[in-house]
């Protein structure tokens, strides 16, 4: 009977944190924010110095190149209208709301979007306890990665170049304590060797040295190398914020 009243009490327990977690879950991704007022303001185009303004009717890529969009926060979709040309994609906050993924594709559902999301958001807890940073999405193949600059919805589309600037600086910075330690590092633990006696080495670099240099066979390298014409394209509504030919 005890043994009984045991498994029956695991049981309950397993359902009650089930439940718990089922709850946070739904709470986080369709009550605690409102997507079409977190989705306006000011976003970077990830690796690019460009700004585009994101206001309740369209997303601003210029001054006057703009989409005309719609979401769905049930099944986070979005669907987006350019002309008389029209897509469809899948939208995804971060965890704090400071980035935007936008993944074109028709066949994006509330079913689809949800169970990805339960995997993303389950990669990302067990990366937490293990103390490893999440994983960050690459932009490219359909996928579009906008990081926040500001809330502002009034603003306008823009080239800001500070941006960058700021972004190398403390690239170099985490670069330069990075090779600091390696440096100290490597002066600690690198045995001290002496050199050895005789002429050895010299005689190895004298014979590389005879050897007759090879002149104007080898073509230049980078007269070899076709251009990739990346600015002669034009701008491209089909592709998802494509604002990589649209001019600085």
């Amino acid at each position: 009977m005890a043994k009984r009243r045991w498994i029956l009490y695991a049981v309950l327990a397993v359902v009650a944190v089930a439940l718990v977690a089922v709850a946070a879950f739904s709470w986080d991704r369709w009550l605690r924010y409102d997507d079409a007022r977190e989705l306006q303001g000011e976003w970077q185009v990830a690796d690019t110095t460009r700004v585009v303004v994101v206001n309740g009717e369209s997303i601003k890529l210029t001054d006057d190149v703009a989409y005309s969009y719609t979401i769905d926060p049930t099944a986070k979709t979005i669907e987006f209208t350019f002309g008389n040309m029209a897509g469809k994609g899948r939208y995804r906050f971060s965890a704090d709301r400071s980035q935007l993924v936008i993944t074109e594709g028709e066949s994006y559902s509330t079913a689809s979007t949800l169970f990805e999301d339960i995997a993303w958001m389950w990669d990302g807890f067990v990366r937490s306890v293990q103390g490893q940073e999440p994983v960050q999405p690459k932009a490219g193949d359909g996928t579009t990665v906008l990081m926040r600059v500001s809330h502002d919805a009034e603003a306008q589309p823009r080239n800001a170049p500070e941006l960058a600037a700021g972004s190398a600086a403390e690239d170099a910075a985490a670069m330069g304590d990075d090779g600091a330690a390696a440096d100290e590092s490597a002066s600690e633990e690198a045995p001290k060797t002496e050199e050895p006696e005789g002429s050895q080495g010299s005689a190895g670099g004298s014979g590389a040295a005879d050897e007759p240099a090879d002149s104007g066979d080898t073509p230049d390298a980078a007269d070899s190398e076709p251009s990739d014409g990346a600015g002669s394209g034009t701008s491209s509504p089909g592709e998802l914020f494509d604002v990589s030919d649209l001019g600085a």
